[in-house]
């Protein structure tokens, strides 16, 4: 069972991470994503450790609903901490607005890539035909692990209302693991019609070729921190088609990169597919933009160099500086063509 796993690993790790915390010498503690921050934390304060301590919470925090105790907790040890990172404004907010942060122990930094990661390594055709897809088809492309709050089947659902104004020989590319939720997104796929245009992909090594090989990239999540998965499209030139949730109107400018919808909401994912399968020109200079926009906003560098400076500020007594002010203008959504016909 999964709980003996779990009490076996916790007496394997308590002790030898309690014996480390008790070494003199630790400049600095670095707890990222919930598991490690409860757990090391609680260790950390019974070791009683004397460096700093820094947490990074890089989602919204809605795992907490469903483990309030974890929530408790988490709240129980923020007060406890030196500094809480956040990696979005969302996040930043959430942390003061609903767990009581307060807002001068809170820094903010963001996702990076390495766009040149994205530069196009093989011939775009040859991609596609790998996976049997022809050269002039419309491709779009989803990566993120079959999980509901992903918003998988609103997609599918989105699809279904669009079909009929897309080309004939579309596909989308799903990219991710999720063996016991895949089974059931292939049925609803089916019950739509929709299962020769959908490759269900799974875990993938070559995600940067296939990127490179979609005209279109697609995140419809009910939930986001900051997603890497939006930026990776973006580095690889893709315009986007993405939920208001999280961080992503951070990462993207709506009607400049890509086009931003309500999550749980197929039908307006429906009309920007739409708009933006029938229009190269603008799928492009989008595309264009995106890429732009990861490289003077988002690189890897910028993002090292601000965690390596903040951390460098901690360990020489020198208090890194706040994050400047969070608020943040309404991100419009409309201005997309209206194509009511999708809903029939």
């Amino acid at each position: 069972p999964r709980y003996l796993r779990w009490i076996r690993a916790l007496l394997r790790v308590v002790p030898s991470l309690y014996r480390e915390f008790r070494r003199d010498g630790l400049s600095l503690t670095w707890f990222v994503l919930p598991e490690a921050y409860v757990i090391g934390g609680l260790v950390a304060c019974a070791a009683r450790l004397s460096g700093p301590m820094i947490m990074s919470r890089r989602s919204l925090n809605n795992y907490q609903l469903n483990h309030p105790s974890i929530g408790r907790l988490e709240r129980w040890l923020h007060h406890r901490l030196f500094l809480i990172l956040g990696n979005s404004q969302a996040v930043v907010r959430q942390l003061t607005d609903e767990e009581g942060v307060p807002r001068n122990r809170l820094r903010l930094i963001y996702n990076g890539v390495n766009s040149g990661l994205f530069e196009p390594a093989r011939e775009r055709d040859a991609i596609r035909a790998s996976l049997n897809i022809s050269p002039d088809a419309f491709v779009m492309i989803m990566v993120a692990n079959l999980i509901p709050y992903k918003g998988h089947r609103d997609l599918v659902e989105a699809l279904a209302l669009a079909r009929e104004h897309l080309s004939r020989g579309w596909r989308l590319l799903c990219v991710g693991v999720g063996e016991k939720y895949k089974r059931e997104l292939v049925a609803f796929a089916e019950e739509r019609g929709l299962e020769r245009h959908i490759l269900w992909l799974g875990e993938r090594c070559d995600v940067e070729d296939l990127l490179n090989a979609a005209d279109l990239g697609l995140l419809t999540s009910h939930q986001e921190g900051f997603s890497n998965a939006l930026l990776e499209g973006m580095a690889a030139g893709l315009p986007m088609v993405v939920t208001d949730v999280g961080g992503n109107r951070e990462a993207m400018v709506h009607g400049e990169t890509g086009y931003m919808v309500a999550s749980n909401a197929p039908k307006a994912l429906a009309e920007a597919i739409v708009d933006l399968s029938g229009d190269q020109q603008k799928r492009r200079r989008f595309g264009d933009a995106a890429r732009s926009r990861v490289r003077n906003a988002f690189s890897i560098d910028a993002c090292v160099d601000q965690y390596h400076r903040l951390f460098s500020a901690v360990v020489e007594g020198r208090i890194p500086p706040a994050c400047e002010d969070l608020t943040l203008e309404p991100v419009a959504t409309a201005g997309i063509e209206d194509r009511s016909s999708c809903a029939g």
